[in-house]
C-alpha cells in the first residue's frame, strides 16, 4: 500500500505539468482557429473600411459614396477577388497572433494572480460615492498580452494596408514587402544623411 501511494505521489507533478502543457496547446489551437475564422469572414469589411479611410476627397475619381457603392465599384472594376486583396498577410499573421494572445494572456494572468497584488478601489462622486474594484490580474494580463501582440503584428499590418490600397490589379505580397522595406531603408538613409 505504501509503495502504491509513493508511486502515485511521484506522478502528480508530471500530471500537473502535463495538464499545463495540454492547456497551453488548447489555448494555442483555440486562438489560431479564432484568428483564421476572423480573417476569412471579416477581411472584406476591413478592406472596405480601409478604402474609405484613404479617400482623397470629393474630386477623387475613385470616390465611394456608400458601402454598397464601394462593393459595386470594386466588383465591376477589379473583380470578385478584389474583396480579398491583402488577405495573405492577415492569414499568415492572424492565427499565430491570436494563438500568442490567448497563450500570453493566460500565462500573464496566472503570473499576476500568483503575485498577490493589493486591492485597488476607484471612487467616483462627492455625495453619492460609487466604489469600483477590478480584477488586477485580469487587467494586467490583458495589457501585457496586448503589448506582445502589437509588437509582433505591426509590420504585417503595414503590408496588408499597402496591398488593400492597390486599386488597379492584384498586387503581390512580395512586391509590397520589398517596397515597404525599400521605403524604410530610403527614409532612414535620408534621415541620417540630413
Amino acid at each position: 500500500m505504501e509503495n502504491h501511494d509513493s508511486a502515485r505521489a511521484n506522478q502528480l507533478p508530471y500530471r500537473a505539468e502535463s495538464s499545463r502543457a495540454a492547456n497551453a496547446r488548447r489555448q494555442v489551437l483555440a486562438g489560431g482557429a479564432a484568428g483564421f475564422a476572423e480573417v476569412c469572414l471579416m477581411h472584406p469589411l476591413d478592406l472596405i473600411k480601409t478604402r474609405f479611410q484613404v479617400q482623397r476627397g470629393v474630386d477623387d475619381p475613385t470616390r465611394y459614396t456608400s458601402v454598397l457603392d464601394c462593393v459595386r465599384k470594386m466588383y465591376r472594376n477589379e473583380g470578385a477577388l478584389s474583396y480579398y486583396k491583402g488577405i495573405v498577410p492577415p492569414l499568415i499573421t492572424e492565427a499565430p497572433k491570436r494563438a500568442t494572445k490567448f497563450l500570453t494572456f493566460e500565462q500573464f494572468h496566472l503570473t499576476f494572480k500568483q503575485a498577490d497584488l493589493p486591492q485597488v478601489y476607484i471612487v467616483y462622486g462627492r455625495v453619492a460615492c460609487v466604489v469600483l474594484t477590478f480584477d488586477q490580474p485580469l487587467l494586467l494580463g490583458g495589457a501585457a498580452s496586448g503589448i506582445v501582440e502589437g509588437t509582433m503584428i505591426a509590420p504585417f499590418e503595414r503590408v496588408k494596408v499597402y496591398l488593400q490600397l492597390q486599386r488597379h490589379k492584384m498586387a503581390q505580397v512580395s512586391d509590397a514587402a520589398s517596397m515597404l522595406l525599400y521605403d524604410n531603408v530610403a527614409t532612414n538613409m535620408e534621415f541620417t544623411m540630413s
